[in-house]
């Protein structure tokens, strides 16, 4: 019998991340949801915040689906895990967290 492995609860801003990651090229709804694990509700949440904040944008060419903005992509490379994390990186994440949580 497989044992199932419990994944650890992911951040919001975690959440984000991923979606804007994943909408480096044109992305349907329906992909993003498979690609997050979230379900439609969250993703919903999540679109709506990113757009609001420029993040993301609506596409309608070549379907209807959602892509990165240049402030989008300048976001992710600000808080990169992968980068060293400076005192500056951990100030701006705290404060979105605290945002979003809001």
């Amino acid at each position: 019998m497989a044992q199932l492995v419990k994944q650890p609860k992911r951040t919001e801003l975690t959440l984000m991340m991923e979606i804007l990651k994943n909408a480096v090229m044109p992305v349907k709804k329906t992909n993003l949801l498979y690609k997050t694990r979230i379900n439609f509700q969250q993703l919903e949440k999540y679109l709506e915040l990113l757009m609001s904040k420029d993040l993301l944008k609506f596409i309608s060419d070549p379907f209807n689906g959602y892509q990165i903005t240049k402030k989008g992509v300048q976001f992710m490379e600000l808080l990169d895990d992968d980068k060293v994390s400076t005192p500056l990186t951990f100030v701006v994440k705290s404060k979105i967290e605290k945002k979003v949580k809001h």
